[in-house]
């Protein structure tokens, strides 16, 4: 998972990098999301969605989808006597449609055996029973783990960089231990991890 993190970062950097040289103002949580829903859709579905670099209706509808969600939740138990919006209805049915075909087409990858994403490895594997999981515990699954991955990393690593932004002798140890370890130019690898431990109490901070 490692790797897959840092194929994306790449493309994150290259965004605020873009954005620095011509000064442009950059909502870093907006950006952050679209890194982890990328990230974790990679992990999670073995499929790139590109949000960082096109729009996603994918990403779209989720997104419709957890706001709208979590408006109902506020409103408890009063949003039950509230008409449900038709985009509700054809977010739903997009994020299925999505999401099942994801896995029709996973079944059916002669390099199955090969990939290294959470989908392949449950389709690999059976229940308690010995039976293989159904199409619809695949598709609940895939989506309790990027609901429980995406927004949560996202808003952390933002709080972690509004953080660092008024802690320059934080951000100068933290540089200091990463070039150490892993080198400034080269990408951090899960050997790496148990010796960057001060990035781990700024993480855990």
């Amino acid at each position: 998972m490692v790797g897959v993190f840092n194929r994306h970062a790449d493309d994150l950097v290259a965004q605020l990098d873009a954005a620095a040289a011509d000064g442009t103002p950059v909502d870093v949580q907006a950006l952050f999301r679209r890194f982890t829903i990328d990230s974790f859709g990679d992990a999670f579905f073995g499929v790139d969605l590109g949000t960082l670099n096109k729009p996603s209706e994918f990403a779209r509808h989720f997104d419709f989808l957890q706001s709208f969600f979590a408006w109902r939740f506020r409103l408890d138990p009063w949003w039950r006597i509230l008409p449900t919006p038709p985009q509700v209805h054809r977010s739903l049915t997009y994020v299925n449609t999505f999401l099942h075909g994801l896995i029709a087409a996973a079944r059916k990858d002669p390099l199955l055996e090969e990939r290294t994403d959470l989908l392949a490895a449950y389709i690999r594997s059976t229940d308690d029973t010995g039976e293989p999981f159904t199409d619809k515990y695949l598709r609940d699954m895939l989506l309790n783990f990027l609901l429980a991955g995406r927004d949560t990393t996202a808003s952390l690593l933002t709080w972690l960089v509004y953080c660092l932004s008024g802690r320059d002798d934080v951000e100068g140890k933290l540089l200091e231990e990463i070039a150490r370890v892993v080198g400034m130019d080269a990408d951090p690898e899960p050997e790496h991890l148990p010796e960057l431990r001060y990035m781990k109490a700024v993480w855990d901070g």
